[in-house]
């Protein structure tokens, strides 16, 4: 055996083990992938409810939709629930983007292994 197919060999392994270790990272982050889906895909839904709640009270004390809006808007209850959303959809990406990265990170290790193997062939 050549020191160079010991090196290929060597790092064939390294590959494998690397690419085991972020489809383990990638299988860990599911549950909190599908909770961060749920919120991006519900955000806008809870920005119109929090809306609706903050402008209900002047609704119904007779207040036209359109002032009834405007100090909904103005309330602080309004803009602390749209803090509160603004925490959770930040949560929410940073999951999307650990899970892209970390998937991108597995096809690298998945390319390069094949790349490795078909060299280590010839």
């Amino acid at each position: 055996m050549h020191v160079s197919e010991l090196a290929d060999s060597q790092e064939v392994f390294q590959l494998e083990k690397r690419l085991q270790e972020t489809a383990d990272q990638l299988a860990a982050l599911v549950p909190d992938m599908g909770k961060a889906k749920q919120v991006i895909e519900f955000i806008s839904d809870q920005r119109k409810r929090a809306l609706a709640k903050s402008m209900s009270q002047w609704l119904d004390s007779g207040e036209s939709a359109a002032a009834a809006e405007a100090k909904g808007r103005s309330s602080f209850v309004y803009g602390e629930e749209l803090a509160e959303l603004a925490t959770q959809l930040k949560a929410a990406e940073t999951t999307k983007a650990r899970w892209e990265a970390t998937k991108c990170q597995w096809e690298s290790c998945r390319s390069l292994l094949a790349m490795q193997r078909e060299m280590s062939s010839m």
